[in-house]
């Protein structure tokens, strides 16, 4: 029979799954509401009726090329809270 091999302590292997987490990921860019909302044309509460996915693309966040998938929707409007929809 061979012998077991030493189990790593639990708070280790979660420090190492942490850094290489950290290692491995790239920052999002915040959001600033008060300049998309002052940017923004139209804003409408609503929700998806239909939704597809179009086709595969990357986005560059931070020089870092990420797969990413457009998609096209439906929107059902509830609600326009700023101007105003085409006709």
């Amino acid at each position: 029979m061979s012998p077991i091999p030493p189990r790593i302590p639990c708070r280790l292997l979660i420090l190492l799954l942490c850094a290489w987490a950290q290692l491995c990921s790239v920052g999002v860019p915040e959001l600033d509401l008060q300049q998309l909302v002052s940017s923004s044309d139209i804003i409408a509460t609503g929700h998806i009726v239909n939704m597809r996915s179009l086709v595969d693309s990357t986005v560059n966040l931070s020089g870092h090329q990420i797969p990413a998938r457009v998609f096209g929707a439906v929107l059902a409007i509830d609600q326009i809270l700023k101007g105003n929809p085409p006709e």
